[in-house]
């Protein structure tokens, strides 16, 4: 067996400017991420403003505008998540701690896709004859809104979990 020496890192001025350069391009989704993530929660909340538990209908509707809001928070988280890999100073924990929201947000989803499965039926049966086409076609885009969301933010969260285990925690 031969013994290897260990490598050793030299840090020039031009390492130092790349890893500069790593941190300030990282920024650029991260901020550009937060910016979509923000306006997209605004949105989401406005929907859910005044809140009408007592009404199927309102529910039914709310959860359907909900998961039709979806693409500028995903995209934001996405862009974050891609930010946070890609800066150096970004951790394992950091990593893990975006990978939990990631999920979080996934499960809340998924129970919102089984609400809005369980109300469907109450709302169909209210709707007039001539409103039902429309009717099932909201409920087939909800429906897979309701799968593919989560399903990419939990893979989203796994690779999240997994991109800096390498580094000490």
């Amino acid at each position: 067996m031969s013994q290897e020496t260990p490598a050793s890192v030299v840090v020039t001025r031009d390492s130092k400017r790349g890893v500069e350069r790593a941190r300030t391009a990282a920024k650029i989704p991260i901020v550009l991420g937060t910016a979509f993530l923000l306006v997209g929660l605004v949105d989401l909340a406005l929907l859910w403003i005044p809140v009408r538990l007592d009404s199927v209908a309102w529910e039914f509707a709310t959860i359907g505008r909900t998961l039709d809001a979806l693409p500028m928070p995903v995209l934001g988280l996405g862009l974050v998540a891609y930010g946070a890999v890609r800066h150096p100073r970004v951790g394992v924990g950091g990593m893990r701690g975006l990978a939990w929201v990631l999920a979080a947000v996934a499960l809340v989803l998924i129970a919102l896709g089984v609400l809005f499965t369980t109300l469907a039926p109450a709302v169909v049966a209210q709707t007039p004859a001539e409103a039902l086409e429309g009717l099932h076609r909201a409920v087939i885009r909800h429906a897979v809104q309701s799968v593919v969301y989560p399903v990419a933010l939990l893979v989203l969260a796994v690779l999240a979990w997994r991109s800096k285990r390498s580094q000490p925690l």
